[in-house]
């Protein structure tokens, strides 16, 4: 009996070392990179999120860039694991404008496209979550597809485009637990 109980208690260890095993993941972690954009500057730096990154360096964060009309401002969203900014634009007074996505690329685009004019958007790099774009899967993006493409309505009504090009940088790994 006291066999039976010990084969038990190693077989049931073993499928719970088994299960944690498949639901930890090492990702490594990428954002994407402005400063190469003319007028744009980073306005703050700082470390991935996740509370769980290894081997990360300070990285750019936060950017601005200025224009006539209108301000706009990126940050780094650090609330999933996949590459992804809030891109927000503001009047020269400081009011919240209304911004749009454009559809550029088969690798990022914005979260919610075709929903108009909104206060703030999220863009975000699809990269590993496409099978179906191999090139988007291994990181080997052309630089045409490496461009946020959204229009900015001012205070006067008229529509500004905006392409910022960035690219995809990695900066160490992060520590993903998938829950079973």
């Amino acid at each position: 009996m006291k066999r039976l109980l010990i084969l038990i208690t190693a077989v049931i260890l073993l499928l719970l070392i088994y299960m944690v095993s498949q639901g930890i993941k090492v990702n490594e972690f990428k954002f994407m990179n402005f400063e190469d954009v003319d007028d744009i500057i980073v306005t703050d730096m700082g470390f991935p999120q996740s509370g769980m990154d290894i081997a990360a360096r300070e990285m750019p964060i936060a950017y601005q860039l200025e224009r006539s009309d209108y301000t706009v401002k990126i940050r780094v969203d650090f609330d999933n694991g996949l590459p992804a900014i809030v891109v927000k634009a503001l009047s020269k007074n400081g009011d919240t404008l209304t911004i749009k996505g454009v559809k550029h690329g088969r690798c990022a685009d914005f979260s919610f496209l075709n929903t108009g004019f909104e206060d703030e958007l999220d863009f975000m790099w699809w990269g590993d979550r496409r099978p179906q774009e191999p090139s988007c899967q291994k990181q080997a993006i052309r630089k045409a597809d490496s461009i946020m493409v959204f229009v900015v309505k001012d205070d006067n009504g008229e529509i500004h485009e905006e392409r910022l090009p960035f690219e995809l940088m990695p900066n160490g790994y992060y520590i993903e637990i998938d829950a079973l």
